[in-house]
């Protein structure tokens, strides 16, 4: 859930399709939720799940919106952003980790020039799941990322994304040690 710059709601989530395959879908509601505003879905080739995890709302309105897609049997990042009224789509881009398995983006944040930051993790073709964060331009075309293993090959995924300055980046999660079980972590 997002408030976007014209203070309305913005709430993501899943809902079954035809094929019993999830589905992303986007709703705006007013600021006391009494009127849906805009609503649209998103469904990937074919009939497989997919599930938008995070949404943002931008400085004009827009509204972006990470979560994954299922391609192949294999799920992989998408991130798209929408105009105000979610009539048209005005960007998107996809991301597949170093491995034929599983990477999914939990979290995005805007930073302070309305560049998205998405975080979540990738799964590394060892095991486990490593620690990533993506920052794209307002167009969604790359800029920066970088990945964290942490202390062992365990588990490690980002939950949350803050960018509050255009220079740093805020991200907690979990990491899984040997010995330890899961922790939190920033």
């Amino acid at each position: 859930i997002a408030l976007d710059a014209l203070g309305r709601v913005v709430v993501v989530g899943n809902e079954t399709g035809a094929g019993g395959d999830f589905n992303w879908r986007i709703r705006v509601y007013d600021p006391m939720l009494s009127v849906l505003l805009a609503t649209t879905e998103y469904s990937s080739p074919g009939a497989a799940s997919d599930i938008p995890w995070a949404v943002a709302g931008d400085r004009n309105g827009g509204i972006v919106v990470a979560g994954g897609e299922t391609i192949g049997g294999v799920q992989r990042w998408l991130v798209r952003r929408w105009d105000p009224g979610l009539t048209a789509v005005l960007g998107a881009t996809t991301w597949s980790g170093p491995s034929a398995n599983a990477d999914e983006p939990h979290a995005v944040d805007l930073d302070p020039n309305g560049n998205p930051v998405v975080a979540g993790y990738e799964t590394p073709a060892s095991g486990g799941s490593d620690w990533r964060i993506q920052k794209y331009d307002s167009a969604l075309n790359p800029l920066q990322a970088v990945t964290w293993n942490g202390v062992g090959a365990g588990a490690d995924r980002l939950r949350a994304v803050a960018a509050p300055v255009a220079s740093s980046v805020f991200v907690a999660g979990e990491e899984t040690v040997a010995g330890e079980g899961t922790n939190f972590a920033v």
